[in-house]
């Protein structure tokens, strides 16, 4: 039987793709493209912004009459009644049970399953690693509890909620085996991990403690966090000296409407003092245009 899938959205979405995928394909589906006829097509969605809403109508319309149809993912979480609307879908799943996708498409089930609860359980994907040829991601941590006022991504993927360590470094060590030398961490809030106590900080360290030569990558990391890290960065020896630090906006007033708790003076500390500690070290960063106001 033939299935495609269609991602919108964030690395995180892209690495739940890639393992709703796998277990599909290790249970005798043929995984086509999306372009493609196919008996169950699968659309994980994305409401980041209201194009990417657009554009997930849009990849649901061109296939919806051609086969079975699963919408899964943010889009659903915040209108599950209106993706179920739309002539020929057939299953819309939130993202608390993403994990179940392959049971409940193997049953054709038929309806609307989403959980809207803010207290979630970690969603875990069993031996499941999205990879390219030599770097691996690895998701360690979701949801999300800053509640910025642009954002509805805490509504949609519920509070923060760790994987356990023991479990990552264990993959991790089982993908070095396979040869991957990069290993990129993956989080709704990345920085905001913290399994019983166990921070970021801790993760970083037993990294370190692994006797084999490889990277670790932060995918995405907040300002605050990046700062709580500072005192430790010296003693990591394999972070990557590239950090993607969202500033949103360059203009105080602005950034005090969207509530992100620092200003550009405290931004720009942090990044010196990185360049203090490390270099040479790369920078990127998220701005938005077109706040309103």
């Amino acid at each position: 039987m033939k299935i495609a899938f269609k991602t919108l959205g964030c690395k995180v979405n892209q690495y739940e793709t890639g393992a709703i995928s796998s277990e599909f394909k290790n249970n005798g589906f043929k995984v086509v493209n999306f372009e493609d006829n196919a008996d169950i097509y699968i659309i994980n969605s994305c409401a980041v912004t209201s194009y990417a809403e657009k554009k997930t109508r849009q990849m649901i319309r061109r296939v919806s009459r051609k086969g079975y149809t699963v919408v899964l993912g943010c889009a659903v979480e915040a209108d599950p009644k209106l993706y179920f609307s739309i002539p020929g879908v057939d299953l819309v799943i939130g993202n608390s049970d993403k994990s179940r996708v392959f049971e409940l498409v193997k049953n054709r089930m038929n309806g609307i399953i989403v959980s809207h609860s803010w207290r979630r359980e970690y969603d875990y994907f069993e031996n499941f690693s999205f990879t390219d040829k030599t770097r691996a991601y690895i998701k360690i941590q979701d949801g999300c509890n800053r509640f910025c006022t642009y954002c509805k991504i805490p509504y949609l993927r519920g509070e923060e909620r760790s994987r356990e360590p023991g479990d990552i470094l264990e993959e991790v060590i089982a993908l070095l085996d396979r040869g991957f030398y990069e290993i990129n961490l993956l989080g709704i809030n990345l920085g905001s991990y913290n399994y019983k106590g166990y921070l970021l900080s801790d993760l970083l360290y037993d990294f370190d403690k692994i006797d084999k030569n490889f990277w670790i990558r932060l995918s995405s990391i907040e300002v605050e966090d990046m700062d709580r890290l500072l005192p430790y960065i010296p003693n990591f020896k394999k972070l990557l000296p590239h950090f993607h630090i969202p500033i949103q906006s360059g203009d105080d007033e602005i950034l005090k409407k969207m509530e992100r708790g620092y200003d550009t003076q405290f931004f720009k500390t942090v990044v010196e003092k990185i360049k203090d500690i490390i270099s040479p070290v790369a920078f990127t960063t998220d701005i938005m245009v077109g706040f309103p106001g």
